[in-house]
């Protein structure tokens, strides 16, 4: 099951059902199910600013492995849920990455796509993934699209695929910066725009140089969160093993924010630069009201609401 913010709700999409659940009410009811069920989806949530009820706001759903010879994630593969009130979900055109033509030979052993990498960028979703052909290990890289999400039309931006993993989280709602998971935490500026050469849309991406003060150091954690205002968080999940029973209290989460992120120019190559100059680390025991978690339990998503 798949999870995302919605406003002040939560929403749960899985296999068998879509659950979305009230924090200040502390109560869950049931929402409308895929009726093409998908494992793991992408969920992409655009919050509405006009003032609406705290569930207000379009879910974009995307599945993560689409297939083309099995029921689970078999398509159509792209959804909107343009109100958490309604009763289903719209179906959209599929990115042009998916396997959507194939020949009648490749249904026999069909290849292995994956999305690697989103991001949401103005009005825009971002999308890159990996293709692995038949029989072979080694996996191709099929470039970046973007969905336009007013004409509700996919184009091709980019020749390579998103340079970093998962999501990318914006760092604040006035920039194009976002911070995501690479080989280690980077910042990236991100913009898609009309090209002067060929009048179609291209997207504009460039790795930030980040500079981390004397008295911090960046840890990418488990899970990263956008905190907005320039500032992020890591989670680090300390799971212990079940046979460490006498140690089930140390079960732990790290949480480190960092803080005053801001644009700085580098006189010498007038390159922008991110400044990370305090970093806050708190660390919480793992339990619920009757017990700790231990190990195999694990966090799939945190939220700033």
């Amino acid at each position: 099951m798949s999870f995302a913010a919605v406003g002040t709700r939560i929403v749960g999409v899985g296999v068998e059902l879509t659950t979305v659940y009230d924090p200040e009410a502390s109560m869950e009811r049931g929402g409308p199910r895929l009726v093409f069920p998908k494992l793991n989806p992408v969920l992409i949530s655009i919050s509405d600013d006009g003032g609406g009820g705290g569930g207000s706001g379009k879910l974009y759903a995307l599945s993560c492995t689409p297939a083309v010879v099995r029921q689970l994630d078999f398509e159509p593969w792209f959804f909107v849920l343009d109100d958490l009130s309604h009763t289903m979900w719209r179906q959209l055109p599929s990115p042009p990455l998916f396997p959507c033509c194939l020949n009648p030979l490749d249904f026999l052993d069909p290849p292995k796509v994956r999305v690697t990498a989103y991001a949401l960028v103005g009005s825009h979703i971002l999308l890159s993934v990996s293709v692995q052909p038949p029989q072979q290990q080694q996996q191709d890289h099929k470039g970046t699209c973007a969905f336009d999400m007013d004409t509700e039309q996919w184009e091709m931006v980019h020749d390579t695929n998103l340079p970093f993993d998962g999501q990318a989280l914006p760092l604040g709602s006035d920039d194009h910066r976002f911070v995501a998971a690479a080989a280690d935490v980077a910042v990236y500026r991100m913009a898609v725009g009309i090209s002067a050469v060929t009048g179609k849309k291209e997207l504009t991406i460039v790795e930030l140089r980040v500079v981390v003060a004397s008295n911090c150091r960046i840890v990418p954690g488990n899970l990263l969160c956008a905190m907005g205002k320039g500032s992020f968080a890591s989670f680090e999940f300390r799971s212990i093993a079940a046979a460490s029973v006498g140690k089930v209290g140390k079960a732990r989460i790290v949480h480190r924010t960092y803080s005053l992120v801001e644009n700085t120019t580098d006189d010498g190559e007038g390159d922008w630069v991110v400044m990370v100059k305090k970093q806050d680390r708190q660390v919480y025991k793992r339990r619920d009201r009757h017990a700790y978690l231990a190990h195999p339990s694990c966090a799939v998503a945190v939220f700033t609401m």
